[in-house]
């Protein structure tokens, strides 16, 4: 590994990069090498699994030269756009370290991408084809190193506000989604470190998984909304699914107020659970250690509330 290391710092040191930026990327690559010795890797197999100095070096320069290259287009600069001859039938997005809006654009009939930040197109693919749309980071060979030679930028996309949007599928890992006037019939959103944020929208079957990220929803309806959280918190304000909202944590908190559901099914480890004027039909909560209070001004009739918990405070008023 240390003949390895010194190779490496001498080629990068050929290419005129920044005594700080050497000792980073030698320090980025002490570390993964390791971990794959830790792992089973034998020292004798290092170049062949993290490539030769001279190539790796050759690639990181023209990477941060590339950067140097980029346009700041902090304004909101329009990069995509797309006429509607066939609706849209899919959007998938798969982002790392880049931000997402989805909004709804009144008086238009073209699908549109703006961007803002320093941008460079080719660390991006983009492609609208028979009504679906797709937008994920270029695939790096090796290792990750290249995105931390980047500052973090954010997508728009606008979206007529009169089109049904098919379905949406979004697998994010920090990076914060924004959904404003939107109509999507079912939608998937995988995030890690990422906040989620939804007004004034209409996202039909929702599928939810986040680690780490909140959930900020208002004014919005659903058909229903399937969310497992690990640490992330779910706020929902002036809500309305039509049915069954199910929620499967283990230490992020839910609060819930003015909004109405059909059926309520809340199992979690430790987090809390707290709603004001949170109507359903069925309800049900089951926590080890996580307190529930449901306060609500009306009892309806027919309306029944199940609860079981191993130390939590359960209080339904």
């Amino acid at each position: 590994m240390k003949k390895y290391l010194e190779d490496l710092q001498q080629e990068l040191k050929k290419r005129n990069m920044s005594e700080n930026e050497i000792a980073d990327i030698l320090a980025d690559h002490k570390e993964m090498i390791e971990s794959a010795i830790r792992d089973g890797m034998d020292e004798a197999d290092i170049r062949t699994k993290f490539g030769d100095p001279a190539h790796v070096a050759a690639e990181l320069s023209a990477a941060e030269a590339s950067e140097t290259e980029t346009s700041d287009t902090d304004s909101g600069e329009a990069w995509k756009s797309f006429p509607l001859t066939e609706g849209i039938k899919k959007i998938e997005v798969e982002l790392v370290d880049d931000d997402v809006e989805y909004i709804g654009q009144s008086n238009s009939d073209v699908l549109e991408i703006k961007v803002n930040g320093k941008f460079n197109p080719e660390k991006y693919e983009v492609e609208f084809s028979s009504g679906v749309l797709k937008l994920n980071t270029t695939k790096q060979k090796g290792f990750s190193l290249f995105n931390r030679l980047r500052e973090q930028i954010s997508f728009t996309i606008l979206v007529p506000e009169n089109i049904l949007i098919g379905e949406l599928a979004h697998k994010g890992v920090n990076s914060d989604m924004v959904f404003k006037g939107v109509k999507i019939a079912k939608s998937k959103i995988i995030t890690t470190n990422g906040d989620v944020t939804i007004e004034n929208s209409e996202l039909g079957e929702s599928s939810w998984n986040t680690v780490n990220g909140d959930f900020n929803i208002t004014k919005a309806k659903f058909e229903s909304i399937d969310l497992t959280t690990v640490s992330g918190d779910i706020e929902l304000k002036q809500v309305i699914v039509a049915k069954k909202f199910s929620v499967n944590g283990v230490s992020g908190d839910v609060k819930v107020s003015d909004t109405e559901f059909e059926e309520i099914k809340y199992n979690s480890v430790s987090g809390d659970f707290e709603g004001k004027e949170c109507y359903a039909k069925t309800t049900s909560f089951r926590t080890v250690s996580g307190d529930v209070t449901l306060d609500n001004k009306t009892r309806r009739d027919g309306d029944t509330v199940k609860h079981s918990s191993v130390s939590g405070d359960i209080q339904i008023h």
